[in-house]
């Protein structure tokens, strides 16, 4: 099936719109102003200052608007929209101390530096604050007991060493 294409010198550049023509459409006036509290624009033709020149000062009116403006406050409800920051969660530090200090307080570290994320995500700002809270407390507390368990055993090695070579000589 074959389709029926308009002759290609129609898309032609020869085929270009009319040309611009200025008078086509008349200048129409503006409407009158209606209920204006002030009077209407008038147009001076005066020439436009050369550089160095002052403008010309307008002419103002007397007349001045007076509007009167009642501000009323209603009661109701007041919406009071507080903007938390995400707490931190310290996941580094809790897979630290699983890793390297108390792998018991690591763990428990790690599910609640996990629920900071997951309390933040589900609006409950203040939960996620305290399990952040409780995520660093929990962090510190094993980081200072394996640091702890980590210098005595290092002492009790050395002091281990100490008495056998004491007792070989």
């Amino acid at each position: 099936m074959e389709k029926d294409y308009p002759p290609l010198d129609q898309y032609s550049p020869a085929s270009a719109p009319p040309p611009y023509q200025p008078d086509a459409y008349p200048p129409q006036p503006y409407p009158p102003q209606q209920n204006a509290p002030y009077p209407p624009q008038q147009f001076v033709d005066a020439p436009l200052p050369s550089y160095g020149q002052a403008y010309p000062q307008q002419q103002y009116s007397q007349q001045q608007a007076t509007t009167n403006v009642a501000v009323v406050s209603q009661p109701g409800v007041t919406n009071t929209v507080v903007a938390y920051g995400k707490p931190p969660n310290y996941i580094a530090l809790s897979l630290i101390n699983l890793l390297c200090c108390c792998w018991p307080l690591g763990i428990v570290g790690l599910i609640y530096s996990l629920k900071v994320d997951s309390e933040y995500n589900a609006g409950r700002y203040e939960e996620a604050r305290r399990a952040s809270d409780s995520a660093r407390s929990i962090n510190y507390i094993g980081i200072g007991i394996g640091s702890f368990l980590i210098i005595g055993y290092i002492v009790l090695i050395i002091a281990i060493n100490v008495g056998v070579a004491a007792s070989n000589s």
